[in-house]
């Protein structure tokens, strides 16, 4: 029986307005009405919320039975949930395979975003934010694409072909209008580590290298051409040797190679559509891999800032190696570059600290820093001969126009897979994050398969033009979007000014120091090591919050004791909440929680329990059925002589429960639909706390929702396995599987989880 009581009282007319609601005018088809006897839930309770004409009261009445999750069932009729089958859905798919022009134009316009983008594009609104923005990330490739480039282990020029190729084909495939696809510090380590496990020092892999590449001359064109097609001869070069360039070519292979590979993974996930895999790539796992990185960088380019030579090591320790080497090195800085690195990192530190805020206030576009200490340090360089003078180690040749297509050597494959399912997954990691970051700013849809698709592509093509592995850049990115760039045609313009500097502009940096763009690496990681801030954030966000919840009087809800004070707890009943989804990472401080929260830790009193039994007659046990949480927990409290009920759990919750086999270990009685129904029916079956209940003056309040209880007889809810107290029951309640665990004579264990 179900009774509603509404009273409105108004200020202006003094109306009251009634309203019942009776349990059979509710449910017409009750197939089990309410019987004298059976356990009710009552509640009453009055407010007085505050209105613009007067005072509101509104009161409230409830009186029903208390359900069990199967009777409320089989009261209210409910139907199963229809799941589509394989087949089902495979019929679907079938149904939908059309070949008409309105699906030829849908798929036009999906796998070639630009044209839409285009269609929509406005010279007047859009071509000005777009021409600033692609020359500022022009110039911002240069030094980037130079800098990440050695730090590959390649020649720099390797790093301008990245800022190249790879924009002008994500500018056709691509859903992002705002990021700035590129050279990548984390992504160009990643690729280090392929080419350093290749240990293209060796003799073999030297010659193996020379041998892959000497079949039509494209490595000698790769390296050292113009822009003629005439193929130069290697004896002529008087800057390198020949083992050196066969080193180059070696690397040259195996970073062309993992690329051309994480590109196919890629183009593979994108036809599986599995751009939903970044949902497991959680934001403090990528923070963390970035930040990782970020030392690994350092570390690399600390030999060039010191101007020293460092061996490169491979393995779990080889940061340890390598700063070991660094300090027993250290006596032989070259002071030339320890100070050119120092005068860089501190002109960049202070321009894009404090300068730059002030002057994108001004004229919208921050001053480019980087370009300028380029063209300094190569002019200091030039006139003070550092090279011969003081050995400082610089770029070197830096051959004009673009190289030829060539195919990757397909025996460096086996090589390099395991590496290329890592770098698949990590570039599309961040370029997904970038890419959602400006898409809910600027309120425009992505496509995450779409860009899966952009991405393999991208990679496969551009790895036959010598291009390692390309990712979008966060501080080019912020920069592209923060000086007006609309769309990805400032892409375009900034491989314009790329191309000035591919056919007539790169030899003039051949004289650059190798320090200078190290200062350049380390000043762009600052934001990564930033990132360290985040570890006291995910230090406390990783204890979840747990509390003991009291009940408001006259009410059914349950609150925090320490945040809400008129919350009491009800003598006899511990009431447990556990803020967060429970899975395998907090599994254990779950459990540790509980038992301390709860004070009865039934893995303790099991021990006391069975050494109690050596001197008694023994009493069957059940065992351990599962290793899952919610089983273990169950079961050990069950072998100490306490049951356990459920309550609350939702639809899609019981399926799950059910598909697990975890109703054979609960009976299906012992569901039930809400946490005040499960507190009711465990006091009815435990007298002696209802009547400690009644008794106690401080929970007087408490009292008027079990006044309609009736001590019951028989308890079925309790355990006879190893009776240590008269009375003990277990209630296990709401959301997402919420656990209720009424525990032994004083103690009724509630484990709640939040929605």
């Amino acid at each position: 029986r179900c009774e509603m009581e509404l009273n409105n009282l108004s200020a202006a007319n003094n109306k009251e307005t009634h309203v019942e609601a009776n349990e059979s005018d509710i449910n017409e088809n009750n197939d089990e009405p309410h019987t004298p006897g059976a356990i009710e839930c009552q509640f009453s309770q009055e407010l007085n919320l505050p209105k613009a004409d007067g005072q509101r009261r509104i009161k409230v009445k409830i009186s029903r039975p208390a359900y069990t999750q199967e009777r409320f069932d089989r009261s209210h009729k409910t139907q199963a949930r229809h799941r589509k089958s394989l087949r089902e859905r495979f019929h679907y798919c079938c149904a939908q395979l059309k070949c008409s022009k309105s699906c030829i134009k849908h798929v036009l316009l999906q796998r070639l975003p630009f044209i839409k983008i285009l269609s929509k594009y406005s010279v007047r609104k859009d071509m000005m934010g777009d021409l600033v923005a692609g020359l500022t990330i022009g110039v911002m490739h240069i030094p980037q694409g130079m800098a990440y480039g050695l730090l590959t282990g390649l020649p720099a020029v390797y790093g301008l072909y990245v800022s190249f190729f790879p924009v002008i084909i994500y500018f056709f495939l691509g859903t992002s209008k705002h990021i700035s696809i590129g050279t990548f510090a984390v992504i160009s380590l990643m690729v280090a580590n392929a080419v350093e496990k290749a240990n293209c020092t060796d003799s073999d892999a030297v010659n193996g290298g020379t041998d892959a590449s000497s079949s039509n001359s494209t490595a000698e064109y790769r390296l050292y051409t113009t822009t003629s097609s005439s193929v130069e001869n290697i004896s002529e070069l008087d800057k390198h040797s020949s083992r050196q360039i066969n080193e180059v070519i070696c690397k040259l292979g195996f970073a062309t190679a993992v690329t051309f590979l994480a590109g196919i993974i890629q183009f593979a996930m994108g036809l599986l559509r599995l751009g939903f895999v970044t949902i497991y790539l959680s934001d403090p796992l990528t923070r963390g891999l970035t930040t990782g990185a970020a030392i690994h960088v350092a570390t690399s380019q600390i030999k060039h800032v010191f101007g020293i030579s460092v061996h490169g090591y491979q393995g779990p320790l080889k940061l340890v190696y390598t700063y070991i080497d660094f300090f027993s090195s250290i006596r032989d800085t070259n002071i030339a570059a320890l100070v050119m690195s120092f005068i860089c990192i501190l002109i960049m530190a202070l321009i894009k600290e404090f300068l730059n805020p002030k002057v994108k206030k001004i004229i919208k576009m921050p001053i480019p820093i980087e370009l300028i200490v380029v063209v300094l340090g190569t002019i200091t360089s030039y006139f003070w001969k550092m090279e011969d003078r003081f050995h400082v180690d610089v770029v070197g040749e830096i051959p004009t126009g673009i190289p030829p297509p060539t195919f990757p050597p397909v025996h460096r494959f086996s090589s390099v897979l395991v590496d290329a399912i890592g770098l698949a997954l990590v570039a599309f990691a961040i370029n997904v994050s970038l890419v959602k970051l400006f898409a809910k700013k600027h309120a425009y849809e992505t496509d995450s398969n779409q860009e899966l698709l952009a991405y393999g592509i991208t990679n496969c093509t551009c790895s036959m033009f010598n291009c390692y592995m390309s990712a979008a850049s966060l501080s080019r990115s912020l920069v592209q979007e923060g000086v007006g760039g609309r769309t990805q045609v400032a892409g375009l313009i900034s491989s314009c000014l790329l191309l000035v500097v591919l056919f007539a502009i790169g030899p003039l940096f051949e004289q650059l120091p190798k320090c200078v763009l190290a200062a350049i690496i380390l000043v762009n990681l600052k934001g990564m090591f930033l990132q360290f801030d985040d570890l006291k954030k995910l230090w406390v966000v990783s204890f979840p919050y747990t509390c003991v919840l009291g009940r408001v009087p006259s009410t059914d809800i349950y609150k925090d004791v320490d945040v809400y004070p008129a919350a009491c707890e009800i003598p006899g009943l511990k009431v447990f909440r556990f803020e967060a989804s429970l899975y395998f990472a907090n599994a254990e401080y779950f459990v540790q929680k509980l038992f301390s929260r709860a004070g009865v830790n039934p893995r303790k009193l099991r021990a006391q329990l069975e050494r109690l039994e050596k001197n008694s007659t023994s009493s069957p046990k059940d065992p351990l059925a599962s290793s899952k949480l919610r089983n273990r927990v169950i079961e050990e409290y069950k072998l100490v002589g306490i049951c356990v009920s459920l309550a609350g759990c939702k639809a899609g919750i019981r399926e799950m429960l059910e598909c697990a086999g975890f109703f054979d270990h609960i009976p299906r009685d012992q569901l039930f639909v809400s946490v005040h129904d499960a507190v009711l029916v465990a006091l009815e079956n435990n007298p002696v706390l209802l009547e400690q209940l009644k008794n106690d003056s401080q929970m007087a309040l408490h009292a008027d929702s079990y006044a309609s209880i009736s001590p019951s007889s028989s308890r079925p809810h309790t355990s006879p396995l190893l009776q240590i107290e008269d009375h003990c029951v277990c209630v296990v309640a709401n959301c997402t599987c919420n656990y209720h665990f009424i525990c032994d004579t004083i103690k009724i264990i509630v484990i709640r989880y939040p929605n």
